[in-house]
C-alpha cells in the first residue's frame, strides 16, 4: 500500500493515465478456489479493472463455510458486486456521464450465473437465498451485468 504514495511522490511530473472505451466500463473479474484452508472455508479472488487499467486487487479468505463450489461463487460475487458498483459510480461522477451503470462481473462458474440471472435453485439457508435475490434484482435493474468468462490453466 506504501507503494502508491511513494510512486506519486517521486514521479508527479510522469502522470497517471486511464485509457477507456466509451461507455466508460468497470469490469471485476471473480474467482474462487472453494474449499482450500483447513478449516473448510474457500478463498475468493477479484480484480477490479476501469477501462484498461486494473486499479484494485484483493484476495480475501471467505468468512462463511460453502457447501459446494457454486455456493462459494455466489459468495464470492456477493461479497464484491458493492464496491464494483461504488467504483462504477465513482467513475461516472469523474467523468460526468449520465450513462446508466455498465458495470459487469465475470465469472466462472456457469451455475452461479444461472442463478443470479434467472433465479430458481434451494439453498440450505435463508442467507443464500438473499445473497442470490439481491445479486438478481441488480441485474434485473440493470445495475449489473453478470458474463461468463473462462478461467482455466494457460500452461
Amino acid at each position: 500500500m506504501i507503494r502508491v504514495p511513494v510512486y506519486t511522490t517521486v514521479s508527479a511530473d510522469r502522470g497517471v493515465t486511464l485509457s477507456c472505451e466509451r461507455p466508460l466500463r468497470v469490469s471485476n473479474y471473480v474467482d474462487v478456489s472453494f474449499g482450500v484452508h483447513d478449516d473448510g472455508k474457500s478463498h475468493t479472488a477479484e480484480v477490479k479493472r476501469v477501462g484498461e487499467a486494473s486499479v484494485s486487487v484483493k484476495s480475501t479468505r471467505q468468512k462463511t463455510v460453502a457447501k459446494g463450489s457454486t455456493e462459494a461463487e455466489l459468495i464470492g460475487l456477493t461479497d464484491k458486486v458493492d464496491s464494483a458498483l461504488k467504483t462504477d459510480e465513482f467513475m461516472r461522477g469523474q467523468i460526468g456521464s449520465r450513462d446508466e451503470p455498465s458495470c459487469v462481473m465475470y465469472q466462472d462458474n456457469q451455475s452461479t450465473i444461472l442463478l443470479v440471472t434467472k433465479g430458481g435453485g434451494k439453498y440450505r439457508t435463508i442467507h443464500l437465498r438473499v445473497r442470490q435475490a439481491r445479486v438478481k434484482e441488480m441485474v434485473d435493474e440493470g445495475m449489473v451485468t453478470v458474463e461468463y468468462m473462462f478461467t482455466g490453466n494457460d500452461r
